[in-house]
């Protein structure tokens, strides 16, 4: 057992799972996916085909399980993310995008939570006490620099052979490929603008605009999007039936080309789920975000973890069990490992 006085588990998603795309393929991996036949298949498109190719799946990676949190339908709602805030016999703390009720299924909303996290803990032990951070993905990371500099003894224990969680930055061709968070959402106000300037890291500019190959497509797009945001506007959000709606309710049953496309892309793509798996809520949630969104000319996983700093981060210790208590905190690693 891994002992500690308190224990911050900075999870994944969890109140509602998404996934995205085998858990990690290259070339030549079929994978449960069938990456392969979808690649083989463009060159009938009119599309070449790649000469390399990576490809993920976070709802097939056994340490997270989703590529981010959303909004299911049903109780209990956005209570779920206050829920996992309090501590847990004033010994266990939850942090991890999925904890953040002012940006969900963000990065920055990870850090966000890290930091309160360790201000949490704070509140609940004496500077100098044992603290342990199981998982060294952003929110962990956040908040064990936060323990660390407020005087606490910690150690990280994490799963997977590196850092970073679902930040995960690999090459193709010796080009950087993010096989997880790519994009910094609203570059004002927000925590990774500053991280990546202090890191000395180029911020791209990012635009949505889809092309079309054919204007009449294009044309059915629009109809699309305008038909979405005109259900959603027309929804009564003070009946406080938002938790309990499923946003396909929304949404006529026979749907045009341009509708569908409009929903796979707007709302599918965007949240993580189908409308029928997704509560109306999900798409009022969180802060607005200020300013545009950005990619980075460098490593995304490098930028997270090189902010944090050295961290004492003890790789390959996946948790199976925590026990906790008046004494203390007990961890169990798998395989018996202490």
């Amino acid at each position: 057992m891994v002992g500690g006085g308190l224990a911050v588990a900075a999870a994944a998603g969890l109140s509602g799972v998404a996934g995205c795309g085998g858990l990690f393929e290259r070339n030549g991996d079929s994978g449960a996916g069938g990456g392969d036949s979808v690649i083989a298949s463009l060159p009938d498109y009119g599309i070449p085909a790649p000469t390399s190719y990576l490809r993920s799946n976070w709802s097939r990676d056994p340490y997270s399980l989703c590529s981010y949190s959303c909004m299911p339908v049903g109780p209990p709602g956005p209570a779920a993310r206050r829920m996992l805030r309090e501590p847990v016999a004033g010994r266990l703390i939850f942090a991890g995008e999925a904890t953040s009720s002012r940006n969900p299924a963000m990065v920055h909303g990870a850090i966000e939570s890290g930091w309160r996290a360790a201000a949490q803990v704070g509140e609940l032990a004496r500077p100098a006490s044992s603290v342990v951070v199981v998982g060294a993905g952003a929110a962990g990371l956040a908040c064990a620099r936060g323990l660390i500099d407020a005087g606490f003894d910690i150690e990280i224990l994490e799963a997977r052979d590196r850092t970073g969680g679902r930040v995960w930055s690999e090459t193709i061709a010796g080009a950087p490929a993010e096989m997880g968070a790519s994009w910094i959402h609203g570059v004002r106000g927000n925590p990774l603008t500053a991280i990546a300037d202090r890191a000395g890291i180029e911020r791209i500019p990012f635009g949505y605009t889809a092309r079309f190959a054919d204007p009449r497509q294009a044309a059915a797009g629009r109809r699309g999007v305008r038909q979405v945001a005109l259900a959603l506007d027309s929804f009564d959000w003070s009946s406080g039936k938002a938790v309990v709606t499923p946003l396909s309710d929304l949404f006529p049953r026979r749907r045009t080309p341009g509708l569908e496309w409009a929903i796979n892309s707007g709302i599918s793509q965007e949240y993580g789920a189908d409308p029928d798996g997704l509560a109306v809520f999900a798409t009022g949630e969180g802060d607005y975000i200020r300013g545009a969104d950005a990619l980075l000319a460098g490593s995304y996983q490098q930028m997270v973890t090189e902010a944090a700093g050295d961290l004492p981060v003890r790789l390959e210790a996946a948790v199976t069990r925590v026990e906790y208590g008046r004494a203390g905190v007990g961890i169990e690693l798998s395989g018996g490992a202490t």
